[in-house]
Formats: C-alpha cells, sequence, structure tokens
C-alpha cells in the first residue's frame, strides 16, 4: 500500500480495522518505519482488552480509529524488524503463530517450509533460523498478543479429519499456552474463511476456548455459539 494513495474514508469512522504482515524483510526496515508513523498519527493500537470492549460495549470509544496489525506464521524477521518499530510507535502487534514451524530445528526449517506454502527471504539469516524462537515469542507475549494460525500452517476443508481438526485447532493453543504461560484468545485459519465457512470445524474452536476467529474480511466473536 502506498501511503499517498490510501482512501480517505479509511481513516475516518469509530471502529477497528485490521492490516496483515507476513514475512518483513530487513530491506524494507524504512517503508515499514514510514508505515507505523503513519498508522500512529491516524490510528490507535488495538489490545485485546480493547477488543474486548469494542465487542461488549458494540462502539469503539477512542478519538481515532482502531488498528489491529497482524503478522502470520511466526517469521524471526517479525521479531527482529517489526518488533523494535511496533515498540517505538506504541502499537500492539498480533502474532499468528503456526506452531510447528517454530520447533522445527534450523537447520530444517529452509526445507519445512517449502512443504508447508512458508515463503521465506532469501539468504536473510546466515544461521538458517527463519522462524521465531519460542524465548522470543514469550517476549513478544509481554506487550503483544500471541494467537494461533493453526499447527502445520494446513487449510482445514470439508475432508479433513478429526485428528487434522484437533491438531491444527486444538493442539496449536495448548502448544503456545504451555510456552508462554498464558492463555490465549484468538485464531486465524489457513485461507481465511469466516465462522460459517466450516461448521465441523468451527465446532473445536469452542472447545479449544477461542474467543475472537480472524478471517479475511472480519474479526468474529466466537462467545457461546451453538455447534
Amino acid at each position: 500500500m502506498t501511503l499517498s494513495k490510501v482512501n480517505p474514508s479509511l481513516l475516518n469512522g469509530s471502529y477497528i480495522r485490521t492490516i496483515n504482515f507476513h514475512n518483513t524483510p530487513n530491506c524494507r526496515i524504512e517503508e515499514y518505519d514510514r508505515m507505523l508513523a503513519f498508522y500512529r498519527e491516524h490510528f490507535e493500537p488495538v489490545s485485546k482488552e480493547d477488543l474486548d470492549e469494542f465487542f461488549e460495549a458494540k462502539r469503539w470509544n477512542k478519538k481515532k480509529p482502531g488498528l489491529i496489525i497482524n503478522f502470520y506464521n511466526g517469521y524471526r524477521n517479525n521479531f527482529d524488524i517489526m518488533y523494535p518499530i511496533l515498540e517505538k510507535y506504541g502499537f500492539v502487534g498480533w502474532f499468528f503463530l503456526a506452531t510447528e514451524f517454530l520447533s522445527v530445528p534450523s537447520n530444517q526449517q529452509k526445507e519445512y517450509a517449502a512443504a508447508h506454502t512458508l515463503l521465506l527471504g532469501e539468504n536473510e539469516y546466515d544461521d538458517s533460523r527463519f522462524a521465531l524462537s519460542w524465548e522470543e515469542v514469550r517476549e513478544l507475549s509481554k506487550r503483544h498478543v500471541i494467537a494461533s494460525h493453526t499447527k502445520t500452517h494446513s487449510e482445514l476443508t470439508e475432508f479433513s479429519t478429526d485428528k487434522d481438526m484437533i491438531r491444527e485447532i486444538i493442539d496449536s493453543k495448548i502448544e503456545i499456552e504451555e510456552q508462554i504461560q498464558s492463555e490465549i484468545s484468538a485464531f486465524a485459519w489457513l485461507g481465511g474463511k469466516e465462522f460459517s465457512g466450516n461448521p465441523s470445524a468451527s465446532k473445536y474452536l469452542r472447545q479449544a476456548g477461542y474467543q475472537y476467529l480472524f478471517s479475511n474480511l472480519k474479526i468474529e466473536k466466537i462467545g457461546n455459539r451453538g455447534v
């Protein structure tokens, strides 16, 4: 997105927007700094508590619209490049992890990424570690939001088995919570379906205890929906 071409309507209104990042390579660090400086001028950060209040009150109570900045898959450069910029401008990052990627040994991460549609920057790290470490995730969790983006970066479809859905939805949540010693509340499918897009899988979101589903077009409060 070119900042000079931002639709003015996005800067108005009392509600929340989201913007998604995946890889955030060092070669774009100056661009990212300009982007977040612009966002900080026009938007307010959104914590998990802010999102809870928004859904409870059904209105946004800050002077400027809210902006949730999402980071998908668990890339190391999200920590190295974007974490300091988020801190600089006072934004809350929402980090959606594909948990198994983080636990793969460094010398196997490039091969794992290729097999699980995880795009990597070319020759970005000499030590071959492209994923966040769990230590880095714990550091992020002190002020930012950690969430699940499945375990193996696999899409859940009508043909997925119960075993698949338990692994991707429930086991990923358990793994994150064991690592950061805190409950997580948000999940995002691979493919960005809405809650109604996969009823057989959606019931596992409730079973796991997620509160929010981030899809391509909306953030949905799961609450006490029927299965």
